[in-house]
């Protein structure tokens, strides 16, 4: 099978995350994705709990079987960082026959090699960087190991999603109407 592997704080997740794994889906002809939320890790710190992430996930992806969550990093989130190394070696060992494709956004090229044994790390999965359709990310380093493809731009990100709630604006048509009655409900990303 060939497995996308999309990780993120998704904190919360939005549809410009759900669009980047469909359009992988389809691009990269892939059987399923894999959406990895992250535990503790060493670069970002998410505002929601992991749990209350994971469930605004659940809920995004109800109606989508091919997508599934797993909560790799969950084991670790409490004590130590979780790094995309482990995690992708635990998905090689659950999946020993199948192709892992690593998705992520260009905005993230620049910092691979601070992540964690980022050298073996390129040689456990085929890293795909969906690129801005008019970007220079061929130029950017390491582009043997990574394979870009262009994508149509995406404008959304968590941290608009929650400035906007931080300052009383609406978020309709970026997360799932689910996701935002769960964002409310919980008076998650908003002003303590």
């Amino acid at each position: 099978m060939r497995l996308g592997v999309l990780g993120g704080t998704f904190d919360p997740i939005h549809f410009g995350h759900i669009r980047m794994a469909e359009f992988c889906l389809d691009v990269l002809n892939l059987d399923k994705i894999f959406l990895i939320p992250a535990g503790n890790p060493p670069h970002k710190k998410p505002v929601a709990p992991y749990e209350k992430r994971v469930r605004m996930m659940h809920l995004a992806i109800e109606d989508r079987p091919i997508f599934e969550i797993k909560e790799l990093e969950k084991i670790e989130q409490a004590k130590n960082y979780t790094y995309t190394y482990y995690t992708l070696k635990r998905l090689s060992e659950e999946h020993p026959d199948d192709e892992l494709f690593f998705l992520m956004g260009e905005d993230n090229v620049s910092e691979i090699n601070c992540w964690y044994r980022y050298e073996e790390l390129l040689n456990m999965a085929q890293f795909v960087i969906l690129s801005r359709e008019n970007s220079d990310g061929k130029k950017l380093h390491m582009n043997d190991k990574l394979r870009y493809i262009p994508m149509p731009v995406i404008d959304i990100s968590s941290k608009e999603i929650r400035n906007r709630l931080m300052n009383g604006k609406k978020i309709e048509g970026l997360v799932p109407e689910v996701v935002k009655n769960y964002i409310l409900e919980n008076n998650l990303y908003t002003k303590k």
